[in-house]
């Protein structure tokens, strides 16, 4: 009862909770202590916007503890009964356990997830895999690729050009000067060709 506070557990509700009939108190306070912490507010905040005549129906997700002091996801289902002159005088709602639901829930986000990151894995590796690590230009293996997937006809392109290129004397530069003058004698022609 929203004027007197009064407050009912049905015997359902209290087997959800791994209660007996005569072992839970029926209390808002009770109610309220069973609602897991960071789930609280979601419960004060609805149980308010019915009484304040905001909402007339409401229906949120949120964990109890049981008679272990585990908590279980429920379903909550809440709506308001108003006397002749609209003022609200009794909340009643439902709830059912849907732990399950939301474990299962929980695991295809995680799996989706999971996907998610191996398909961006692929790609990165894919993306490596065509590049060459030193210098970042495209390397034979995308070539090749490229070459096999790409049709004139298709594309309707009528240019297409692949430069090889030969740096004279470059193994006297790495005996010379080391494979970091090397290294960057690449870059640098690399650059330049861009």
């Amino acid at each position: 009862s929203v004027l007197t506070k009064e407050t009912y557990f049905s015997p359902k509700m209290k087997e959800i909770l791994g209660y007996k009939d005569h072992e839970l108190e029926a209390s808002l306070k009770v109610w309220e202590d069973m609602v897991h912490p960071e789930d609280r507010n979601q419960l004060i905040e609805m149980m308010n916007e019915m009484i304040m005549g905001q909402k007339t129906n409401v229906q949120l997700e949120l964990r109890l503890r049981n008679k272990s002091g585990e908590y279980i996801w429920n379903a909550i289902r809440g709506g308001i009964i108003l006397d002749p002159n609209n003022k609200p005088v009794r909340i009643v709602g439902t709830n059912a356990d849907i732990t399950e639901l939301i474990s299962q829930r929980f695991k295809t986000q995680k799996l989706e997830s999971d996907l998610n990151q191996k398909e961006t894995d692929i790609n990165q590796l894919k993306e490596v895999s065509y590049q060459d690590a030193l210098t970042g230009i495209f390397n034979r293996r995308y070539f090749i690729d490229y070459a096999q997937n790409f049709d004139l006809r298709e594309n309707n392109q009528s240019n297409f050009c692949v430069a090889m290129l030969d740096l004279d004397l470059f193994k006297d530069v790495n005996d010379s000067y080391g494979h970091d003058a090397g290294d960057d004698l690449l870059k640098r022609t690399v650059r330049i060709m861009q």
